[in-house]
């Protein structure tokens, strides 16, 4: 470590999204504080030691397949912080959709 404690190392990135699948007879429901996730982790900071900070993760993959599905919580691609990582991709098959996803869906469809 140097005078201020610091390590001259930046510290790591953030971890990727992931990817969930999820198939539905009948509807997919989130609400209040609930959501589905593949969000990238936050990047490391250096805690102010000039050596920067790390990237976050990228967001991961969301593919929902149901009929109905009905969102007031939340639904997310996005990218991790400090250095922000980009978006993940969702993608929905449906045939009613309330709500909204972040980011926007990149491709939607009907349902079978």
């Amino acid at each position: 470590a140097d005078n201020c404690g610091c390590f001259a190392v930046a510290p790591g990135g953030g971890a990727g999204g992931g990817v969930i699948v999820i198939y539905a007879g009948k509807s997919i429901t989130t609400s209040g504080t609930g959501q589905i996730s593949v969000a990238g982790g936050d990047g490391g900071s250096d805690g102010n030691c000039g050596y920067g900070n790390s990237g976050g993760g990228s967001g991961g993959s969301l593919y929902l397949v149901s009929p109905a599905i009905s969102n007031s919580g939340q639904i997310l691609a996005t990218g991790g912080i400090q250095v922000v990582g980009s978006v993940g991709r969702i993608r929905l098959d449906y045939n009613s959709l309330t709500g909204t996803t972040n980011p926007a869906p990149g491709f939607t469809a009907s349902a079978p």
